[in-house]
């Protein structure tokens, strides 16, 4: 019998989704301010990438709000629920 094999994506970098692939789901406070920011890449963007998915705008309100933004192993579809969205953001 043939053994297989455990590909690992996280490990590799030849692997590239594109920006409008990537989802932002921002997560407001009582006040109705953004709190938290889920960017959806599979684990294949850190904060290295920061300024190809956001604008410097962006980064500075973020930045001076204290907007805590969380890169997120899941990945968001265009033909994604609601409830697999919202399964997908509580996870």
């Amino acid at each position: 019998m043939e053994e297989t094999e455990q590909i690992d994506i996280q490990n590799d970098t030849k692997l590239f989704i594109p920006n409008e692939n990537i989802y932002k789901a921002h997560i407001l406070d009582e006040n109705g301010e953004v709190s938290q920011i889920f960017v959806f890449c599979a684990g294949l963007r850190s904060p290295d990438y920061m300024e190809d998915i956001f604008s410097n705008i962006e980064l500075q309100y973020y930045e001076e709000k204290n907007v805590q933004i969380i890169f997120s192993n899941q990945l968001l579809h265009k033909d994604d629920t609601i409830r697999s969205i919202k399964y997908k953001l509580i996870n």
